[in-house]
């Protein structure tokens, strides 16, 4: 028969371990909900897999009738065993006001001569004559890729459309990936900037901001880039 004592004793055992149970919990539950923003090459999910590497690309409207356009960059895992899932996509910044985001999908595939990773190409989603491969929902995609220097190793690609909406033009200037890896919510930084020339995103050099121009019978899945970096400090927010 239990004493008064023992009875004490086991139920203040019982308080502190219901209390370990709420703190490893509690642990659980904060690690669950940190999100943690890294750069490129400096997390288990990448693009470039370089710290410092950047690049931008604005397609110039001049030269095609689309009006929409898909923009590549590459998805990979640079460490671990447990697979990056994709929750979603989104601007760090914004430039203009004359584009609409279209939405974002992922292909995986094997590169070969007449199917290889893009820049950019005319039309979201983009013709499949032109991107052949089956393109995936963001939300829930499982990027199982590897990164690699080898151009013929399987390829992931995240596809991000933007329309254009004015002769303002605009984008973004860089490329968060919001991901879930091992429990923990991460946001991959790229520093990728993509976007339509227009008033507020000028090309160099300078060109006609119009949906048919000169150059409008250029084939349509070419879409044409100006020369260097449209994206500036001043115009983004």
């Amino acid at each position: 028969m239990a004493t008064r004592r023992s009875r004490r004793l086991m139920f203040g055992v019982g308080i502190m371990a219901g209390l370990g149970v709420i703190v490893t919990l509690s642990l659980v539950w904060l690690r669950s909900s940190i999100t943690e923003t890294h750069a490129d090459g400096a997390g288990p999910l990448a693009s470039y897999n370089e710290l410092g590497a950047s690049g931008s690309d604005a397609v110039n409207p001049v030269y095609t009738k689309a009006g929409a356009w898909t923009f590549g960059m590459r998805l990979c895992v640079a460490y671990g065993s447990d697979l990056p899932v994709v929750d979603s996509v989104s601007p760090a910044h914004t430039v203009g006001s004359g584009f609409r985001f279209l939405g974002a999908s992922v292909r995986e595939f094997d590169p070969t001569p007449t199917n290889s990773p893009i820049i950019s190409v005319d039309y979201y989603p983009p013709l499949h004559s032109v991107i052949p491969d089956a393109l995936h929902k963001i939300r829930g995609y499982a990027v199982k890729t590897r990164c690699s220097l080898d151009p013929g190793t399987p390829y992931t690609e995240l596809l991000v459309g933007m329309g254009l909406v004015n002769s303002g033009g605009g984008g973004w200037k860089g490329v968060d990936v919001h991901y879930t890896v091992g429990g923990t919510h991460r946001i991959l930084a790229i520093d990728y900037a993509v976007g339509i020339c227009g008033e507020s995103m000028p090309c160099d050099p300078p060109q006609p901001y119009a949906l048919a121009g000169p150059a409008a019978n250029v084939p349509a899945q070419l879409s044409r880039r100006g020369a260097g970096s449209p994206f500036t400090e001043e115009s983004s927010s």
